[in-house]
Order: structure tokens, then C-alpha cells, then sequence
């Protein structure tokens, strides 16, 4: 009889009992249930028993291997696989646990903050187990087009970009809510303990930018040694691209990765003297084992076959933007199984064999194709540049300014201030948070741009909007970094965009299935003939029968 596990209430009477800690057989029953507690007298607290988060001990109920489940995971890999990361979480919640030595009153004002955190952990997962069935099959069906390159259809391409939108926002939303919480959770630390794990000082907190290690984007003073100045100066040009990014996408710091998880619930609780909440039970339940209609294992798979799906349509997406042609596929083939050896177990290559392959194939490329490949960026929908060829290296894309400045230029008084307000939010959702000076300076532009546009004629507007357009759209900085931080690295000897990209097994495996496509031949579909138009007189001598004429059958 399969091992069940029990309900969060069940396990919530356990620890709320008033004797339930002094009675060590309970104790040991209750480690058992919750997959991982380890009882031992290692300090002392109400009841004279310490507490140490492991391992799960319970590896088929702890990764929610039930009858039928596992019949997906050959071997138990999957399963091995989460119990590992599980390992890996829990070792770090407490590696920060003893780094910030809480006091009890510390914990017991963490408690209403991790509450918090639980009910968006279990949300989160309830919301994600819902989406990734159906982005699997979206993904499923773009992939099988994408592989064909012959374009998308307009109703598979609207469904994959919807639902991975709906992925990006509500993983960028539960990241904004934990980030906030993170921030609640940091101002009960002392200056000591902030230290500790490397946040800034109070009052020097950035939103969306966390502060355990982040690089300073200043860089310190140069180094004099000339051979050092590059080097620093590519270091400063990254640490400039993670502050900018990190501005674009809320990251989290040490807290919201390993303090305000389900890994670090019951250690928290312990240190506060009591035992987890209802909402932190079950949070702590959905981790290690998801729910009954969905459990980790099945929503784990599903995971990684859509990382995997995604992978397939970036490397498609490049693949079909170079229209790389049957020698060069071929060279590029060569080149890489020369120097990993067996493709189907490459070597790892060296630094240094990583940079000359890439210079060896970059030769194969012309300058139209190593422009594609410097403006590459992964995503699910190929932009323009890789649609269209026409547009590599062209500037950025001015035509929803253009757009903009068409509806507005007949707008007045609050409605104009109601668009220039959408674009501004518009932009700090792509590019990243103004400061109030830099948004006054921008809503300026904006305002003047389009009065301008508005007093001129139709026709004075149609040959001017380009130009107008083209001073309001914002310099592409984290472009701008980039291309800088591929010419320093390429000159320190560093692997560039290309190895980045192309040199993997995934990757190549897919241009051999485009180098064979070619050898093939488009593929043809054969023609019914009889099924097209007839002509009015199709009697005697026609080649194709009309349609309802008796068929004679075939002399044998």
C-alpha cells in the first residue's frame, strides 16, 4: 500500500500539541512526515529537543513518486535529480542561517513575512502547474513550423507568444512580491548581520537591485599597468550591464532566494520556539511533493521539456536568421566534430579551443550573417532582423514612435498626457525605471515632439515622421554595452557570441537536421488533379477522369 502523506492540518495538530516535543517517538514520527527533520538534542528549547533540516528521508514521497508517475523517469534520474536540488536549497537556507545567527525575536517578526511568502510559493506553483500543459503544447506546435522554416501560422504564432507572456508575467510578478517582502525582511537585521551577507547599509537600498555581491559599476580606481586597463575596463562595462538589467527585471538578493523559501520555513520557526502555521505546512508540502492532481515529479518534467522546447525554437530561430547554406552547414559540422570528437558525447573544450573554433568558423561566415548573429537575442518569436534579412544592421525599429505620433498628434490637454504617461510606462517596462528627473526630461520630449508633429499639415507629417520618430526613440545602451563587451572579450581572448550560441551539442545537432533538409529538398506534395477544375467538354481523350465518372479499373 502506497505511502500517503498527511494533510497540512493533520501535521498542523502535530506540532501545535502541547506535548508533542517531549515525546520522542512522536518526534521521530513527525521527521518521517515531513521528509527531511532530523530530531537530535542539539540545543535546547521548550521541550528539550533541537531541530536540523537534512535531507528528505522519504525520497517516493518526499519528490511525490506515486503508482504511474514514475513510469516517465527511466532509472529514477528525475527523481534524483529533485531530491539533489532539494539538497542543494537546504544546505543553503542554513549555510544563511548560521551566517546571520537570528535571535528569537528576530524570527518570531520573520514569521508574518515567510506566511506571506508560503501563500505566494503555493500560488505560484497552483498557477504554474495550471499554464505549462498548455504551453507545452504551443511550444510543441511552434517548434514543428519553426523546424520547417516556412514561417509561422498566424494563430499557432498568437497562442506561443500569448501564453509565454503569461509565463514571463507571472514569474516577473511573484518575483516583484518577494522582492517587496525581502525588503520588509532586511529592515529587521542589524548593520552586523546585513553585513554578513553582504547587503548594503540601511537606507541605501535600491529597488531591483540586490545588494549580496552585486558589482560596484564604478570599478575602483584603474589598475596602471596597461595590460590590466582592458580588463578592468571590461570589467566595469559588465557591471554596468547587470545594474542596467537589473533595473529591467527585479532580481532578489540572498534573502529571497534562501530565507524566504519553503527550504528555510521550518528552521525559521524553530529559532522563533514554535511550530510552522497551516500556510507554512502546506507550503513546505507542495515543495516536496506538489499536489495530488499535480504532483513535482509530473510538473518538473513538464518544466524542463518546455526549457527544452525553448532552446529548440532559439536555436531554430538563429538557424532559419543566418540562411546559412549546405557548405557552410557542412564546414561548421566538421570544424565542431573535430575538435569535440564524438558528437554524440563532445568533449569539453578549453577556453582557448573554444576561441579558436570560433574564429575558424567565423570565416565561413559573410557579414550579413555575423550581423545576424551580433544582434541575436533568444526569444520565442523571432524579431524582425531575423524575419527579414532586408533589416539586419539597420538602426532601431522608430515605427511604434511613428505610430504613436499619429494618434497623438490630434490629441490635446488630459488625453495627451494620458499617452505621453503610456509610453513612459511602456518604456520603464522594457527598459528599466527612470529617476523623477530623467522621466520630467523624457515626458518634455515626448510633449514637444508631438506638438510639433500636430501643427503640421497630412502631408508635411507623412515625410517628417521618420525623423520625428527617430529623435524620440531611446539610445539602445544595453546594446551599445554588449557589442562593446564582445570587441574587450574577443580581444582578451575570451570566447564570444558565437561559441555562446552555436558551439553546443543541441545546437549543432539541429543545423545537421538543416544541412540534411537541404540535401532533401523542399518537400513536395502530391497534386489531386481531379480534384482541380474541369474543363466543360472532358469527354474522349482527357487525361484526368471528371469528377463522378465511373473509374475503370487498372489491367492487371
Amino acid at each position: 500500500m502506497p505511502f500517503r502523506s498527511p494533510s497540512p492540518a493533520s501535521l498542523d495538530r502535530m506540532f501545535h500539541a502541547g506535548n508533542w516535543s517531549k515525546d520522542r517517538r512522536a518526534a521521530r514520527t513527525t521527521a518521517v512526515l515531513l521528509g527531511g527533520i532530523a530530531w537530535r538534542p542539539k540545543s535546547r528549547w521548550p521541550g528539550g529537543w533541537g531541530v536540523r533540516v537534512v535531507v528528505p528521508v522519504l525520497v517516493g514521497w518526499a519528490l511525490g513518486v506515486e503508482p504511474g508517475i514514475g513510469q516517465d523517469d527511466p532509472g529514477g534520474e528525475l527523481a534524483r535529480k529533485i531530491q539533489s536540488q532539494q539538497q542543494r536549497e537546504l544546505a543553503a537556507s542554513q549555510k544563511l542561517l548560521d551566517e546571520l545567527k537570528l535571535t528569537r525575536g528576530q524570527a518570531r517578526r520573520l514569521l508574518p513575512i515567510l506566511d506571506k511568502a508560503g501563500a505566494l510559493y503555493i500560488e505560484s506553483y497552483d498557477r504554474e502547474a495550471k499554464l505549462l500543459p498548455e504551453l507545452h503544447s504551443a511550444l510543441t506546435a511552434l517548434a514543428a513550423e519553426d523546424r520547417l522554416n516556412r514561417g509561422f501560422t498566424p494563430t499557432v504564432e498568437r497562442r506561443a507568444g500569448q501564453l509565454g507572456r503569461e509565463e514571463k508575467e507571472l514569474r516577473e510578478a511573484a518575483t516583484e512580491e518577494l522582492a517587496e517582502l525581502e525588503r520588509q525582511a532586511a529592515r529587521i537585521l542589524t548593520s552586523a548581520q546585513r553585513q554578513a551577507i553582504g547587503l548594503p547599509a540601511r537606507g541605501t537600498d535600491k529597488p531591483g537591485l540586490p545588494g549580496d555581491g552585486a558589482r560596484s559599476v564604478s570599478g575602483g580606481q584603474p589598475p596602471d599597468d596597461a595590460a590590466e586597463l582592458e580588463r578592468w575596463r571590461l570589467g566595469v562595462l559588465r557591471a554596468e550591464l547587470d545594474a542596467l538589467n537589473a533595473r529591467k527585471h527585479r532580481q532578489l538578493g540572498r534573502l529571497g532566494r534562501q530565507l524566504l523559501v519553503p527550504a528555510a520555513f521550518e528552521s525559521v520557526c524553530r529559532l522563533a520556539g514554535t511550530g510552522l502555521s497551516p500556510t507554512l505546512l502546506e507550503a513546505v508540502e507542495v515543495y516536496q511533493t506538489g499536489r495530488p492532481d499535480s504532483p513535482l515529479q509530473r510538473v518538473q518534467q513538464q518544466r524542463e521539456e518546455v526549457r527544452r522546447l525553448r532552446k529548440e525554437i532559439n536555436n531554430w530561430n538563429l538557424i532559419n536568421g543566418l540562411y546559412l547554406d549546405q557548405d557552410q552547414i557542412q564546414r561548421i559540422v566538421s570544424l565542431y566534430q573535430a575538435a569535440v570528437g564524438d558528437l554524440e558525447r563532445p568533449r569539453r573544450l578549453s577556453k582557448a579551443e573554444l576561441v579558436e573554433l570560433e574564429r575558424s568558423i567565423e570565416q565561413l561566415l559573410n557579414p550579413g550573417q555575423l550581423q545576424v548573429l551580433a544582434e541575436y537575442k533568444a526569444c520565442l518569436i523571432p524579431p524582425k532582423n531575423l524575419k527579414d534579412p532586408v533589416r539586419v544592421g539597420q538602426a532601431n525599429d522608430d515605427s511604434a514612435y511613428e505610430r504613436w505620433l499619429e494618434r497623438s498628434r490630434r490629441l490635446t490637454g488630459p488625453a495627451l498626457d494620458r499617452a505621453i504617461d503610456q509610453v513612459l510606462q511602456q518604456e520603464s517596462e522594457r527598459l528599466g525605471e527612470l529617476s523623477r528627473a530623467e522621466r520630467q526630461k523624457r515626458a518634455a520630449l515626448l510633449g514637444r515632439t508631438v506638438r510639433r508633429a500636430a501643427a503640421m499639415s497630412d502631408v508635411e507629417f507623412e515625410i517628417s515622421k521618420s525623423e520625428l520618430a527617430a529623435r524620440l526613440t531611446p539610445p539602445d545602451r544595453v546594446g551599445e554595452l554588449r557589442a562593446e563587451i564582445e570587441r574587450l572579450a574577443r580581444a582578451l581572448g575570451e570566447p564570444g557570441r558565437l561559441s555562446r550560441f552555436m558551439l553546443n551539442p543541441e545546437f549543432i545537432g539541429q543545423l545537421r537536421q538543416r544541412g540534411e533538409q537541404l540535401v532533401a529538398g523542399p518537400e513536395r506534395r502530391s497534386a489531386d488533379l481531379a480534384a482541380g477544375p474541369q474543363a466543360e467538354n472532358c469527354e474522349k481523350g482527357c487525361a484526368i477522369k471528371p469528377r463522378g465518372a465511373a473509374q475503370k479499373p487498372p489491367e492487371r
